[in-house]
């Protein structure tokens, strides 16, 4: 299984932080099988579950 990098995600820990409860969410959509959640609570989620 291929996974996604991780310094792209760094900016949405930088946004989270700066947010606060404003950001209700933040998502890495990748080309790999399995949607998740990470332990820093940013959710991955492969473009194909979002539809044809």
């Amino acid at each position: 299984m291929e996974r996604p990098t991780w310094t792209g995600s760094d900016h949405l820990r930088w946004l989270k932080e700066r947010m606060g409860p404003y950001l209700t969410d933040a998502v890495v959509i990748t080309t790999g099988p399995a949607a998740y959640r990470r332990a820093d609570g940013i959710a991955v989620i492969p473009a194909s579950l979002l539809g044809p």
